[in-house]
This record gives C-alpha cells, sequence and structure tokens, in this order.
C-alpha cells in the first residue's frame, strides 16, 4: 500500500513534471490520461493537450522522439493536427528521414490521402538529397507520382542519383536548370552544362534571356558559347546598361526598333514623293 501511495505521488502530473519528462516515452504512456486530464483544466482554455505537444515535436523532429511518437500513437494521438506532420509533407522543412519514415509507416502520411498526388512531385522537385530519399521511399510504397513539369536541378550529385534511378526504374524524366537566384552561380551553370552533355540531356525548358541576365556578361558569354542563347530581336527593357552593351556587340536588336527606323523610312519617303510631285 506504502509503495502504491508513493508511486502515485511520483506520478503526479504538473507542468513541471511534464517539461521534465517529456522526451521520457514510459513516464507518458504511464501518465497519458493524467497528462490529457490536466490539460482540460479551466486555466488551459487557450492551451490544449494536442497544441502542446504540437509545439513539443516540431522543435524536437528528431530520433530522440521516435519512441514518444510511439506512446502517442499508442494512445490515438491525432497527428495529423501537429505541426511536425505538415513539416513532413513539405520538403522545405528538413524533417529527419526515419521521423517521416515512421509517419509513412504508420499510415499517417497514406497513399490514399487527397494530397498524396503531390507528395512525390514536392520531393523530386525540391532537389536535395533527403528529399529524393522520401521520394523514392514512398514511390516504392506505391505513392502516386503524375511529373507535369520537368524536375529542376539545384545540385549535380542529386542529379546523378535522380538520373541513375530513373534509368533503373525507367522513368523518362525531363530535366531542366533550377534558375533561383540563389542557386544559380556561374560554377552551377558551367556544372549543369557539362551535366547535360555527359548524359546526352536535351533541356527543352531551359529559362529564357530575361531569367538569367542577372548573371551578367560572364553567364551571357557562357550560354552564348554553349547554343543557349542565339542572337535576334529582344526587349532590352529590363537589362542594365552593361548586358545591353554586351547584346548589342553580340548582334542582338532591341525589339521594335527596327520598326520604327522603317516607319521612319517611308515616311521619309513619302514626303520625298509628294514633294517631287508638287515640284513637277
Amino acid at each position: 500500500m506504502l509503495s502504491l501511495l508513493k508511486r502515485v505521488f511520483h506520478e503526479k502530473v504538473s507542468w513541471d513534471s511534464i517539461i521534465k519528462n517529456i522526451n521520457n516515452p514510459i513516464w507518458i504512456d504511464e501518465n497519458y490520461d493524467k497528462i490529457v486530464s490536466y490539460y482540460k483544466k479551466k486555466e488551459f482554455e487557450t492551451v490544449t493537450f494536442e497544441s502542446f505537444f504540437s509545439v513539443f515535436l516540431t522543435q524536437n523532429p528528431s530520433l530522440e522522439v521516435l519512441e514518444v511518437l510511439d506512446v502517442l500513437n499508442k494512445h490515438g494521438f491525432d497527428f495529423k493536427n501537429t505541426s511536425l506532420y505538415t513539416m513532413c509533407c513539405n520538403p522545405i522543412f528538413t524533417i529527419d528521414l526515419e521521423i517521416f519514415k515512421w509517419f509513412v509507416d504508420n499510415k499517417i502520411i497514406h497513399k490514399d490521402d487527397e494530397n498524396s498526388p503531390e507528395l512525390c512531385v514536392k520531393f523530386l522537385q525540391n532537389g536535395d538529397l533527403i528529399s529524393f530519399e522520401k521520394f523514392k521511399y514512398i514511390f516504392e510504397l506505391g505513392f502516386p507520382c503524375s511529373l507535369k513539369f520537368p524536375i529542376k536541378i539545384s545540385d549535380i550529385q542529386v542529379a546523378e542519383k535522380i538520373l541513375d534511378y530513373a534509368n533503373e526504374k525507367k522513368i523518362p524524366f525531363e530535366y531542366t536548370i533550377n534558375f533561383s537566384k540563389q542557386i544559380l552561380t556561374i560554377d552551377f551553370l558551367k556544372d549543369y552544362i557539362d551535366w547535360t552533355k555527359k548524359h546526352s540531356i536535351k533541356d527543352k525548358y531551359f529559362p529564357s534571356l530575361y531569367y538569367l541576365c542577372f548573371l551578367g556578361t560572364p553567364g551571357l558569354d557562357i550560354l552564348l558559347e554553349n547554343g543557349y542563347i542565339s542572337p535576334n530581336q529582344i526587349s532590352f527593357e529590363t537589362f542594365t546598361e552593361e548586358v545591353k552593351q554586351w547584346l548589342l556587340e553580340h548582334g542582338f536588336t532591341e525589339f521594335g526598333k527596327e520598326k520604327e527606323v522603317l516607319l521612319y523610312a517611308q515616311i521619309k519617303n513619302s514626303k520625298c514623293e509628294i514633294y517631287n510631285k508638287e515640284e513637277s
């Protein structure tokens, strides 16, 4: 009886005890109902049990919480209303691969979910290694993948892995360069062009000059040399003076200028004809 009383006293749930044992799956398992009841008290009207653990899980999305996840799942915890679930479904958040797998294995992320067709595409398009590993994991479990656009390459090493996997699985992926200013540098542009040449990849979606002018004249030299741009009529409106000068020096003409010159010549000729007729 005394030992039982000691145990009840020891397991008394309070704010401090919850914080102290937040990473202790055994304690949470034994006191789960008490924790839920504790958060139902009047003074916690604005903080629910689910929202509290959601914050904890979001702040600790690492392997150390796997056992805690197991306990919460055992007691029917609603993971789909947590920030961690949202983060697991969005590749911009670097959630540990094993945590992601746990959500998939426990059917919290499920291939029959309404948003499942987007997941493969999101992870494949994100361009980093962990996203690619997440793509492979769910793709091989039968998650649908309807890729309507080319894969944007942001890292050549990851691109190699994607290409190898696509060849192995006979998936007809198409590729293009990620032209985000945070990713596309002169060095990356060179690496990407070398990679496409190495694998005889034709980039049908390569961005236009307007999206690449921020690379400056060194970037334009590379693009011209490798046939990604060629002299034609374009609008100079958004370019810097340095880029405009480079374009003029390499045979580009400003769109509309030739029409203006032609119209001026036609007007001038018309005036001459009228003048000549009046003279005669």
